[in-house]
């Protein structure tokens, strides 16, 4: 079996971190606290959009994009493929309420992480090879 360099990460993850930036907190603090992260030797970042704007979403997750390849640490957005897209980040975790994964497949690039926050640990994704990672109860979609 033959994976590619994400595939391969993937496989490697064992310090997997969500962020989000809160309210009151400046763009330089949150950038700061995810350097922080990133310094504690995590191995796959995510941001999640939660409050704030389409815009600063994107304009914050450029800056993680940069830290995370500073760090050598996979960078995947929150249910934005859009986003994901934008900032080049090495995927995105889907929920179920937002577009299916063939879409995410059509859309980012063949070796991007589609990652899929489910609750049963069979899903049926026809088309897809994938496999679970029980640490963050996540299912990774690899394009075949």
């Amino acid at each position: 079996m033959i994976l590619n360099l994400n595939e391969y990460r993937l496989s490697h993850v064992k310090n997997y971190f969500v962020i989000e930036k809160s309210e009151n907190e400046s763009d330089n603090e949150f950038l700061d606290r995810a350097a922080q992260k990133l310094n504690e030797k995590i191995d796959l970042l995510q941001f999640n959009q939660g409050n704030i704007s389409t815009k600063e979403y994107f304009l914050l997750g450029k800056k993680i994009r940069e830290l995370c390849s500073i760090f050598n640490v996979i960078f995947i957005t929150e249910n934005r493929i859009d986003v994901a897209k934008a900032v080049c980040a090495d995927g995105v975790i889907l929920n179920k309420n937002e577009l299916p994964p063939e879409v995410a497949k059509e859309l980012l690039d063949e070796n991007s992480i589609i990652g899929l926050s489910t609750e049963t640990k069979n899903p049926d994704f026809s088309g897809f090879d994938y496999f679970y990672n029980p640490k963050n109860k996540h299912f990774y979609l690899k394009n075949i």
